[in-house]
C-alpha cells in the first residue's frame, strides 16, 4: 500500500501543478517531442533502464515512471521483457528487446504495448520522464506527527527548493502545504 501512494505522490509532484512551484529552470523549459516505442506481442513483464535507473521499479499497473537526467544528451539504454512469450521491437524479437535512447532533460518517453488486463484491445502506455538534473529530491512519509500517523494522509517533504513550504501533504488526491 505505501509503494502506491509513494509512486502516487511521486506522479502529482512530477506531473501536476506543484512543478511550477520549483525554480524557472525546471518549470518554463520546454518539454521536447516524445520518444515513441512501440512494442508488439505480449504484454510487458519489466522495463529497465541503464544508466541512469528507472524509478520506481517496474510494475504493469504503475504507468509513471522517471529516470534522473544530466544536462545534455543522455544517452540511456532501455531493456524491455516480455511478461510470457515473445515481444517486437524495432524489428527485434524475442522475450527481451533493446533500445538505444539520446534523452535531454524533461524528454518523455511513451512506451506502447499491449494491455496485460486486455491483450489484444488497444495497448496500454507507460511514461518515462528524462528528470532534470536540478529536479529536488522528494521524500514520501506515512502521516506526521500532527495527525498521530493518519494512514489516510502522505507527507511530501520537498528537499531544498522552498524551504519555506517545503512540505505538502497529499490528501484526496490534492496537494496541501503544511
Amino acid at each position: 500500500m505505501w509503494r502506491r501512494l509513494a509512486t502516487a505522490a511521486v506522479s502529482a509532484i512530477t506531473f501536476s501543478g506543484l512543478w511550477a512551484a520549483f525554480p524557472a529552470t525546471l518549470s518554463q523549459a520546454a518539454a521536447p517531442a516524445a520518444e515513441v516505442i512501440v512494442v508488439g506481442g505480449s504484454p510487458l513483464g519489466a522495463i529497465t533502464s541503464s544508466p541512469p535507473a528507472l524509478a520506481p521499479a517496474f510494475a504493469q499497473t504503475t504507468h509513471d515512471y522517471i529516470v534522473r537526467c544530466q544536462t545534455g544528451a543522455n544517452a540511456i539504454t532501455f531493456t524491455l521483457t516480455a511478461a510470457s512469450g515473445t515481444i517486437q521491437v524495432n524489428g527485434q524479437s524475442g522475450a527481451t528487446a533493446t533500445v538505444n535512447l539520446s534523452l535531454v532533460e524533461n524528454q518523455p518517453v511513451d512506451v506502447q504495448a499491449p494491455d496485460p488486463a486486455a491483450p489484444s484491445g488497444p495497448p496500454t502506455h507507460y511514461w518515462i520522464r528524462c528528470l532534470p538534473h536540478d529536479f529536488p529530491a522528494i521524500t514520501v512519509l506515512a502521516g506526521d506527527r500532527h495527525d498521530n500517523h493518519n494512514s489516510r494522509n502522505v507527507i511530501i517533504r520537498v528537499i531544498g527548493v522552498i524551504p519555506e513550504s517545503s512540505n505538502f501533504l497529499l490528501r484526496s488526491g490534492r496537494l496541501l502545504p503544511c
